[in-house]
């Protein structure tokens, strides 16, 4: 029996991220191409699959019905049977647990059982790849998880700046559960090695505020998860207290 599942929770980078939905809807994801790329390239001896059942006429099906009418699938990875004998883990296939996935219209409100046609079962099969491989293998979890995804070059593209102000910054911030990804949100950059001094200004001011007491997410106007409240106002900071992050 296989004893350690491929850990992909690091592979997937900002640059992997998109966000779809606006006003009081918005979520971060990661293309089901983009899930495929990396399951062949971290982990190309595990092969995805709906689990299918069969009706009374033998026929297999993949959608099945939930006690609420609505339809949903069940998925499953596998590994390549060359790849389990050639470990020495049996005769017997290896597999994850079943993971079950929702059939979802676009509002992600379930669909009923009868509406499910082909092309609802072949989102779903994409849904349910990515869902799975990120409960078997962690590939994309932080998503799910809330968890920031953070640039692993970062600290190289913030080095080759030469200027330290910006680490202090991070350090400071990362006292409240601020990240760099929180920091690039709010200033509307995509890494934070691009911020300017008018960014770093303003950072100072808002970090003033936190220092005398508020909350830093609602300083930032931003929730822990990266969504930006639309009604804030970055403002030019005048009038609040500055912080020098060089007297940390």
């Amino acid at each position: 029996m296989i004893t350690t599942l491929p850990n992909l929770w690091d592979v997937i980078g900002p640059e992997d991220v998109s966000q779809k939905g606006n006003g009081g809807y918005k979520a971060d994801y990661v293309n089901w191409c983009l899930t495929v790329h990396y399951m062949h390239v971290h982990a190309p001896d595990w092969q995805f699959r709906l689990i299918d059942w069969h009706n009374d006429s033998g026929q297999p099906q993949s959608i099945y019905r939930a006690p609420d009418g609505s339809g949903y699938v069940m998925g499953q990875w596998r590994l390549l049977e060359s790849t389990a004998h050639n470990e020495g883990l049996g005769e017997s296939p290896v597999l994850t647990e079943p993971f079950p996935q929702a059939c979802m219209d676009h509002r992600n409100k379930p669909i009923p059982y009868e509406a499910c046609d082909a092309r609802v079962l072949t989102d779903t099969h994409r849904r349910c790849l990515c869902t799975s491989a990120a409960a078997a293998f962690g590939l994309a979890g932080k998503l799910w998880a809330r968890v920031a995804v953070e640039n692993p070059h970062e600290a190289d593209e913030i080095s080759s700046r030469g200027d330290d102000s910006i680490v202090k910054m991070l350090a400071v911030f990362s006292k409240h559960g601020v990240t760099s990804s929180h920091l690039c949100a709010y200033l509307g950059r995509e890494t934070i090695a691009k911020v300017t001094q008018d960014d770093m200004g303003k950072l100072r001011q808002v970090y003033g505020t936190i220092a005398q007491g508020m909350d830093a997410f609602v300083a930032l106007g931003i929730s822990e998860a990266g969504e930006v409240d639309e009604s804030r106002d970055l403002g030019s900071g005048e009038g609040e207290p500055a912080f020098d992050f060089g007297e940390t």
